[in-house]
């Protein structure tokens, strides 16, 4: 690629609100790849408006904005799971199978945890890695979509999850390729009749941000409370209405003379140009709040 057409690829990229610095914006892990986020809102001295904007923020990171920066890699591929326990304890056979595989890769100073999904079967499996246990690989069984495990920075221990030693790769590397094949990972004990047996393979390739699309992020995005369906809206906006509420004056006890306030503020993902996405429509209402005794 030439200067010229780099430069061209350049400018064509900013167009939407995306810059890739690098030869392919295909993105296989192995090319340098830059987006330029949305920044919060600025510092607003409504604390009601303040707590809306924080919250709202915090779940469009959450969805959308650490994969696009690369903090969280996402991947594409393989993958194929085997449990004997469902996600109850149940003993009853669990089975993954998908070509089209999404994976997200979450680490922080001590845990890094892997969760692969399977778009078409809704369901997920997880791996994680502890600094403190670094050859232990916990395996928990294969979990259904719209359930919460705590996502993939919760600790799980070998009480709750399967184990195994020295059998995959350092997940706090977060290489540009996973894969493994027939990985068994064994409870040491169990509520049911059998202990936890997972066995699971995967052929994983990390996606360069620049190459992410909705349907990488809706996949991943269930992980967590919220479950992002595909395919999007018609109008290509995905919207999440955030609720929640803030006391802006504590009461004095036996009087009603406090308040809290309640608020509503929307989160929205253009799902056409990922690196677009904000907040808008603020609403608040303030009501009473009584002092306990």
């Amino acid at each position: 690629m030439t200067d010229e057409t780099r430069a061209l690829v350049a400018a064509l990229a900013m167009v939407g609100g995306v810059a890739c610095s690098s030869q392919s914006l295909t993105g296989d892990g192995g090319g340098t790849c830059t987006i330029q986020t949305p920044s919060p809102p600025p510092a607003d001295p409504d604390p009601a408006r303040a707590a809306a904007n924080t919250a709202a923020f915090q779940f469009l990171d959450e969805m959308v904005g650490r994969y696009l920066r690369g903090e969280a890699p996402v991947y594409r591929g393989s993958a194929t799971a085997h449990a004997n326990v469902d996600a109850v304890g149940n003993v009853s056979d669990q089975t993954m199978q998908t070509s089209s595989a999404r994976a997200a890769l979450i680490a922080d100073a001590e845990i890094a945890g892997l969760t692969v999904f399977s778009a078409s079967e809704r369901e997920r499996i997880f791996f994680q890695q502890q600094q403190a246990l670094p050859a232990t690989t916990f395996v928990s069984t294969i979990v259904p979509n719209g359930t919460y495990g705590g996502g993939p920075l919760f600790p799980v221990n070998a009480s709750n999850s399967a184990t195994c030693t020295a059998c995959a790769p350092d997940l706090a590397s977060k290489p540009a390729a996973l894969a493994w094949q027939g990985l068994e990972a064994v409870a040491a004990s169990g509520s049911d009749a059998s202990p936890l047996d997972v066995t699971s393979s995967v052929e994983l390739q990390r996606v360069s941000p620049c190459a992410l699309t909705w349907d990488d992020v809706a996949a991943v995005s269930a992980d967590y409370s919220t479950d992002l369906l595909a395919p999007p809206p018609s109008d290509g906006v995905v919207v999440k209405t955030i609720v929640g509420s803030v006391v802006t004056k504590v009461a004095t006890p036996r009087m009603c003379d406090g308040i809290q306030v309640q608020y509503t503020i929307d989160a929205y993902i253009n799902t056409v140009n990922l690196a677009d996405y904000g907040v808008r429509n603020f609403t608040a209402q303030s009501g009473a709040m009584c002092g306990g005794a």
